[in-house]
Parts: C-alpha cells; sequence; structure tokens
C-alpha cells in the first residue's frame, strides 16, 4: 500500500493539480461494513502550480482529466491531461518509505503518514505528447535532422526535437496552423 495506507484517495482536477489525500482513521482496523471516519487531508500534490499561463492546450492549461498510480509498489503517477498528454511523476524514495517504514527502518515502528509524506519527493517526468487525430503530413529539417514537423486533422502542427544528452524527442512548438 501506498504511504502504508490501505485506503488512500487519488484526485486529478482542472487547475493543473494532482493530489493524494489520506483519512486520520486509516490506519485503525475496520470491517468492510464499518464506515471510514476522519478528516482526509492531502499529503501530497503534483501538477503545476499555477500552470503555464498563455501555453497551449496540451500544456495542461485546462487541467487534469483522470489520474492513475502504477498499482504495483505506487511510484508511479499518471495524469492524462485535457490536450491529451500524458504527464508522469516519480517517486525516488526507498520502497520501506512508501511502505510507511522510514529509511531504513524496516524492523523499527511505523511513521506516521506525514511523516512519510514529508520524506517522498515526486519529480515530473518527460510528458508524452502528440496529436490525437490521425497525422496528414510531416517533414525533416533539411540541413541536419535536428527537428521534425508533424501536421494533423486535429488542425496543429507540432514541432519536434531531441532533449539534450538523451534519445528522447519532445514536443517543443506548436506553429499556428491557418485555414
Amino acid at each position: 500500500p501506498l504511504y502504508g495506507q490501505d485506503l488512500i484517495v487519488i484526485s486529478a482536477s482542472m487547475d493543473r493539480t494532482i493530489f493524494i489525500w489520506s483519512s486520520t482513521d486509516c490506519n485503525q482496523y475496520y470491517s468492510s461494513s464499518e464506515e471510514i471516519g476522519g478528516v482526509w487531508t492531502p499529503i501530497a500534490r503534483v501538477g503545476s502550480a499555477g500552470g503555464i499561463l498563455g501555453g497551449s492546450v496540451g500544456s495542461s492549461l485546462l487541467g487534469f482529466l483522470n489520474v492513475q498510480v502504477e498499482p504495483k509498489e505506487g511510484r508511479w503517477i499518471m495524469g492524462h491531461a485535457f490536450g491529451g498528454p500524458l504527464h508522469f511523476f516519480s517517486c525516488e524514495q526507498s520502497q520501506e518509505v512508501l511502505q510507511g517504514q522510514g529509511e531504513g527502518k524496516a524492523a523499527g515502528p511505523k511513521i506516521s503518514v506525514e511523516e512519510q509524506a514529508a520524506l517522498v519527493q515526486w519529480r515530473a517526468q518527460p510528458c508524452l505528447t502528440g496529436h490525437f487525430r490521425e497525422v496528414t503530413d510531416l517533414g525533416w529539417e533539411a540541413s541536419r535532422g535536428s527537428y521534425l514537423i508533424t501536421v494533423s486533422n486535429d488542425q496543429t502542427c507540432r514541432l519536434w526535437a531531441p532533449m539534450k544528452k538523451t534519445t528522447t524527442w519532445i514536443e517543443i512548438a506548436r506553429p499556428q496552423v491557418h485555414g
């Protein structure tokens, strides 16, 4: 379980944020017929604080429609943004911290959810973007092939380039399409 909790809530919002919530009573034993009480409070937040104002729809200007957590260990969060891109966030901390046992304290007492949340850092990873309708044309930059431009029936034109020091290609601009 993520943060050593049997029950957590993950929410995606149009304000460009994803929250992980925990109840103050989640650590207590309960049967399936009992209601979970307590106050649900956010223990982690990822996304764009304030967003990218003036950005394109694909830059998550309109927020997230859906969110998923990697089910086995909870080390990855994926947010599906309004314009189609998939935003990824990874957790670099040890599995013991995510399971609620603290760094290097696998045999020791469990630490509180708040203490765990303070130890966990989520990092944004490269976003997967793309056209949301079929690509109708593409062209490589003529001199070195350092850029790729694509045009789609979604009425967008996208300019792609490789990230420095990696082989990952990312969208760097959306020149305006007329007509």
